[in-house]
């Protein structure tokens, strides 16, 4: 099977211009620095079902150590805390908590009602995903997922019963 190039980083050593490439197959991802393969990382535990990025991996350029950072689609590099492409700070990965199934298996029990149902499932699912790891407060991450399941079934039933009247 063969790779298929996600991006370029261009990066600036102690005066000394170096370009990254990550290169993915399946779940691997192979970082190449100038040229030279450099090492190979499997998605994990931080991962969305293993398949969608929020991963950290440390790699060294010319003695300098940084971060490659996966975040579904985008890959950056950070040093220091920061983001090198904005200085933005740099958030590292953190696992899914495992409250958030309790939201996710509720938005998904939508599919039962066909595609309107699927779709809005599928949507909560992921917005609950996403939520569970960022930087609030637990108690604000769930009540942002309540919010967001409790929201998606009511949309449902809501457009459920006006197709139901409109076919009576």
């Amino acid at each position: 099977m063969t790779k298929s190039l996600i991006t370029t980083l261009p990066l600036q050593v102690n005066g000394t211009n170096h370009s990254i490439e990550i290169t993915k197959n399946k779940k691997m991802y192979s970082v190449t620095i100038d040229g030279q393969e450099y090492k190979t990382f499997s998605l994990g535990k931080k991962s969305i079902l293993g398949m969608i990025p929020h991963e950290d991996f440390s790699v060294e350029v010319q003695g300098e150590q940084f971060i490659l950072a996966l975040r579904s689609d985008k890959i950056r590099l950070a040093k220091d805390g920061k983001y090198i492409d904005n200085d933005e700070v740099f958030m590292p990965a953190i696992p899914l908590p495992i409250w958030v199934w309790i939201f996710v298996v509720a938005s998904l029990g939508l599919f039962v009602g066909g595609a309107i149902g699927g779709g809005l499932g599928a949507g909560a699912a992921l917005g609950c995903l996403s939520v569970s790891r960022q930087n609030k407060p637990i108690a604000a991450r769930i009540g942002i997922c309540v919010a967001i399941t409790a929201g998606c079934w009511i949309i449902y039933l809501l457009i459920a019963g006006l197709i139901e009247g409109i076919f009576k």
